[in-house]
């Protein structure tokens, strides 16, 4: 939760922020500090049977998750595009099964579980730029921001 708040205050409007990892390694819950940090009010909660939670924070927040998504149809009657171009900060459990509609400079963010906590944050090559630690259950593996600037 509290690596989530941090995150969150450099967070400008049309960020969006992937994260993957396995059934309870802390997805949800780092989206949860995330929002926290956004000023959002509400309870924050999976997606999973819906595809995407909307919050008001400083700016909207959309919290997507595509574990159970069928089709790459279920995508466009989303309006997926126009949530991931647009103003708010897009929050993505699961991006591995939209990767193709990821927008350049995405930050890619990947957890596992682990009693070794540590993140690493990579600005488009693989040196590592900052470590955190998280907490002794769950450890973040890799924080990436994709190289390619954002059209």
């Amino acid at each position: 939760m509290a690596f989530g708040r941090s995150c969150a205050a450099d967070l400008q409007p049309g960020a969006v922020i992937t994260l993957s990892g396995d059934l309870g390694s802390g997805k949800t819950t780092l989206i949860q500090g995330i929002c926290q940090g956004l000023g959002v009010t509400e309870i924050v909660s999976s997606p999973t049977f819906a595809l995407i939670n909307e919050y008001c924070g400083r700016v909207p927040v959309y919290h997507f998750d595509f574990y159970r998504m069928h089709t790459p149809a279920d995508l466009h009657d989303l309006g997926i595009e126009e949530y991931l171009y647009g103003d708010g900060i897009c929050l993505i459990e699961w991006p591995e099964l939209i990767a193709p509609w990821l927008p350049a400079g995405h930050i890619r963010m990947e957890l596992a579980h682990g009693s070794a906590s540590g993140v690493e944050t990579r600005k488009g090559n693989p040196a590592p730029s900052a470590e955190f630690t998280v907490d002794t259950n769950v450890r973040i593996i890799e924080v990436y921001q994709d190289a390619r600037s954002r059209d």
